[in-house]
């Protein structure tokens, strides 16, 4: 089976990993989000750039040959050249897999609040960025198996696939959610 790891780079690393390793993950998904600290500092993210690097390296160090990394597009000030940045990054780290989220603001956050003064791409251009994105890692060897994800060597998601397929899976923790007989 596929166990898969969700990890936020700013957290204990070393500890998590280790923790992980003992109990059988064999899949870690680090949410990077950018390759640029002006961007994750916009995001109000706790991690920086070197962070995320870290956070590979030690995955590496410790075993892990699965290691997917979370980018977001579509941030406030961001372009094609930025997301060229941020996506050579990624692929510096030499991860198994990408996902790739269009930055969603939903009421009752703080962005939601800020909205009006950030500098958000409009529609088309984050409709660019994403076209931009999915040429851009084909082009490097990944193979775009859906709508959000990218995968090199036939290491797709396995967890990203049967919610594709309807099929059942478990997500165990904070925020997780589960498709378990019917429910």
């Amino acid at each position: 089976a596929e166990i898969t790891l969700e990890l936020n780079p700013a957290d204990n690393v070393l500890e998590i990993l280790q923790n992980a390793k003992s109990a059988g993950i064999n899949r870690i998904s680090i949410g990077a989000q950018s390759g640029s600290d002006s961007e994750l500092l916009t995001l109000g993210r706790r991690h920086t750039v070197a962070d995320t690097e870290n956070a590979v390296k030690l995955a590496r160090s410790l075993g892990f040959n699965n290691v997917s990394l979370d980018l977001m597009l579509g941030l406030p000030d961001s372009s094609c050249e930025s997301l060229k940045n941020s996506l050579d990054f990624l692929i510096k780290l030499n991860p198994e897999h990408i996902s790739a989220y269009i930055l969603k603001i939903e009421e009752k956050t703080k962005f939601y609040k800020l909205k009006d003064r950030l500098n958000l791409p409009d529609e088309d251009k984050v409709c660019d960025q994403y076209l931009f994105m999915c040429e851009y890692l084909e082009s490097k060897g990944f193979c775009h198996y859906e709508i959000s994800n990218f995968c090199k060597d036939g290491k797709a998601s396995q967890h990203n696939l049967k919610y594709w397929k309807c099929e059942e899976y478990l997500g165990i923790g904070p925020s997780a959610h589960s498709y378990f007989e019917g429910k």
